[in-house]
């Protein structure tokens, strides 16, 4: 009878120790599949949509947002208000470089219309001073083809 209650009970210990070690080894598994991917976003909530920011006014605290469907949206930005980057990372309030005209931004309003989130688009490298350059480009061409206009007033004056 001994003998049968020692067997008993080495076996319930070695089924607890397999089952154990196996809970284990699950688990490790797991967290490898996990290890060195990119977390995708959720699917945005219906209350979503995605625009391009218009103007800022930080005294005011408003950034008016133009929608895909070109309606222009004005939001107050309080304490109640979430900003994050495009990974959801700190930004530094009005005052970051990404909240001037053109940036992309996504937002999420509750049912009455109030802003709950704003996501700022990513910085796009060096393209401020490309459009800067287009800008500069532009006007010097304005400016030379302005001065060959006078040049042909001037001209046709002298034949005259």
């Amino acid at each position: 009878m001994l003998k049968l209650t020692r067997w008993a009970l080495s076996a319930l210990v070695a089924v607890a120790v397999c089952a154990w070690a196996a809970q284990a080894q699950e688990t490790k598994q797991e967290s490898k599949k996990g290890a060195g991917r990119v977390r995708r976003a959720a699917e945005p909530p219906a209350n979503s949509q995605d625009g391009t920011i218009v103007k800022v006014d930080k005294e005011k605290k408003t950034v008016t947002v133009k929608d895909e469907d070109n309606k222009d949206h004005e939001f107050t930005i309080d304490e109640h208000v979430k900003i994050q980057g495009p990974q959801g990372g700190k930004v530094s309030g009005l005052d970051d470089d990404r909240f001037a005209k053109g940036f992309r931004v996504h937002w999420t309003t509750d049912k009455d219309g109030k802003l709950k989130t704003l996501t700022l688009g990513r910085r796009l490298r060096g393209a401020r001073e490309i459009d800067e350059k287009a800008a500069a480009a532009k006007a010097k061409a304005k400016a030379k083809a302005k001065d060959a206009s006078k040049d042909k007033d001037k001209d046709s004056s002298k034949d005259k």
